[in-house]
């Protein structure tokens, strides 16, 4: 299997923001293609006029799906892997764990979430529903397999980086998950070689099945839990000011205090804890945390409201900034005794 060097599917932000700062091209101005190839030749075009235009924007002004995207590369820069239901979508991502730490991301619309991390997945029943759930200190991740429709094993060449991606029936991303060692690019080729021409058969190893109680953990309880059914609870919010989040994390790189930052996108939930940031950088409509303890950008004109929760059981202030919709962005939580909640909330008195 051979890779070609291209940026078709490369998706971090990590070290240039202002790829998705502005897009020039007017969706209006694309006419939609009505074959593969002609989304080819579309999508080749827009790369060449914007040569830091991402898939999903790329999508976007085209009217297609982001894997509708990645697909027109089939063959050259992406692979796409039988499907080997829930069992196997574990298997694969616990069989990454070989090339050292995976660097996961996942994001919604208006937020993006990276981390570099060793988790060990396991398929858990409960509340009615199948969840794929890995968890280690400051990190904790869930997904739900039986939404991951296709996968697609792709080469992106700004970060010499190969990686898996996972995308729903609609070709919307529920997870992507890529090698942060180079030197284990030989390797991971050899494995992934196998791993495509691998019989259909859901039988991976890899994964167990196991109950589990609904955790308490996480940023955003109830609305960041990884079971349905669970409600926020008996903590009545508090409206803050939509720049919140702001101060929260300025504050935050201030006092050196830790601070919990999560988001999903309906079919993956994504929380990572940060003992201190220091690199708090606003670029074009992002605001953006490029530690490496957290990495994380923000579409600031994405959120129009944002309201607290303090939980004095737990010690901590939940705050959820929210869009046009009413609905979570993200979700951020520091303790609340805090001189960062302090802050946040004192500006949130005069609402």
């Amino acid at each position: 299997m051979g890779f070609q060097n291209t940026e078709n599917n490369e998706d971090s932000v990590a070290t240039d923001v202002s790829k998705t700062a502005n897009v020039a091209v007017s969706a209006a101005s694309v006419a939609a293609p009505v074959s593969s190839e002609e989304l080819r030749k579309a999508w080749a075009a827009l790369k060449a006029s914007q040569p830091r235009l991402y898939p999903r924007e790329g999508a976007a002004l085209l009217g297609v799906s982001e894997e509708q995207i990645i697909a027109t590369g089939a063959g050259e820069n992406a692979f796409h892997a039988p499907s080997k239901g829930g069992a196997g979508v574990v298997a694969l991502l616990n069989e990454l764990r070989q090339f050292g730490p995976v660097l996961f991301i996942i994001r919604n619309d208006d937020a993006v979430l990276e981390k570099a991390a060793s988790l060990q997945f396991s398929l858990s029943e409960t509340h009615g529903r199948t969840v794929a759930l890995a968890e280690v200190e400051g990190v904790r991740l869930w997904f739900s397999p039986d939404a991951v429709a296709s996968v697609w094993v792709v080469h992106a060449e700004k970060f010499v980086r190969r990686g898996v991606q996972f995308y729903d029936k609609d070709g919307v991303a529920v997870l992507k998950a890529y090698i942060s060692d180079e030197s284990q690019i030989a390797a991971f080729d050899a494995w992934a070689a196998k791993w495509l021409e691998a019989p259909a058969d859901g039988t991976a190893a890899g994964a167990s099945v196991q109950g589990e109680a609904c955790a308490a953990s996480g940023p955003a309880k109830g609305a960041g839990c990884p079971h349905a059914g669970c409600a926020h609870g008996s903590v009545a919010p508090v409206a803050l000011p939509a720049d919140s989040f702001k101060t929260l994390l300025k504050a935050v790189a201030k006092s050196g205090e830790s601070v919990t930052l999560a988001l999903t996108n309906g079919n993956a939930f994504f929380s990572v804890t940060a003992s201190g940031i220091t690199k708090v950088v606003p670029f074009g409509p992002w605001y953006n945390v490029l530690d490496d303890s957290l990495h994380t950008h923000l579409r600031e004109s994405a959120v129009v409201s944002a309201e607290g929760r303090v939980d004095e059981a737990a010690g901590v202030l939940r705050l959820s900034a929210n869009n046009a919709s009413g609905k979570p962005v993200f979700w951020l939580r520091v303790a609340a005794s805090g001189a960062a909640a302090g802050e946040v909330l004192q500006g949130g008195k005069g609402q």
